[in-house]
């Protein structure tokens, strides 16, 4: 008896469903990732169309997309079973590091224009260090150009805040819209990639 469940255990239907199933997980969530994609470039063109902002406005509407963007990052660290543990790890504390600044973008006292620059800056960078980390880790191949080119945008722009702390409402104003709508159009272009690839592990070509 013993043995005949051994042996089953290779062929069992159900094991095979689970294994297909756990390396599918990422593109079954490409709604998630392209809500995300979306509202981070609404987000994006709101600020750059707002007329006269202020840093209220800038504080207000970067902690929604921190929050939103830290909310989907835990959400697939926890839930998406095709990310390795490494990947895992470095989703999730991106996420939790998203949701933390968020809320501080949103405390009185603390909504200084330096501050907040240096604080958005600090923040690109991680978030950029944790996509090239992460397109360079096995459990996601195929949003490895998509990882770079997010982790090279969002350095850049970090890098530039966190050395110019003493930019501009204006001029943080633009950064900020560019980051945005840059970072949103990516994350679009991936969440469709991911649409396709889940449509082919649903019926896959013969």
């Amino acid at each position: 008896m013993s043995e005949h469940t051994g042996s089953r255990g290779h062929d069992d239907p159900g094991l095979e469903f689970v294994t297909e199933t756990r390396t599918t997980t990422l593109a079954e969530h490409w709604g998630l990732v392209l809500a995300y994609g979306v509202l981070t470039f609404a987000i994006g063109a709101v600020l750059a169309a707002w007329p006269g902002e202020t840093l209220k406005v800038l504080a207000i509407l970067l902690a929604i997309q921190l929050i939103l963007m830290g909310s989907v990052q835990m959400f697939l660290a926890l839930g998406s079973a095709s990310y390795d543990r490494n990947r895992r790890w470095v989703v999730g504390l991106t996420g939790v590091l998203a949701v933390v600044i968020g809320v501080l973008c949103l405390t009185d006292p603390i909504q200084t224009l330096k501050v907040i620059g240096i604080l958005i800056g600090i923040f690109w960078i991680v978030v950029g260090l944790g996509d090239l980390v992460g397109a360079f880790l096995p459990s996601t191949p195929g949003s490895r150009i998509w990882d770079i080119v997010k982790g090279v945008v969002s350095i850049g722009a970090g890098i530039f805040l966190v050395a110019n702390p003493k930019v501009s409402l204006g001029f943080l104003v633009i950064v900020t819209c560019v980051w945005l709508l840059g970072y949103g159009f990516i994350v679009i272009v991936g969440a469709l990639r991911l649409r396709t690839e889940h449509i082919h592990s649903v019926h896959p070509v013969s």
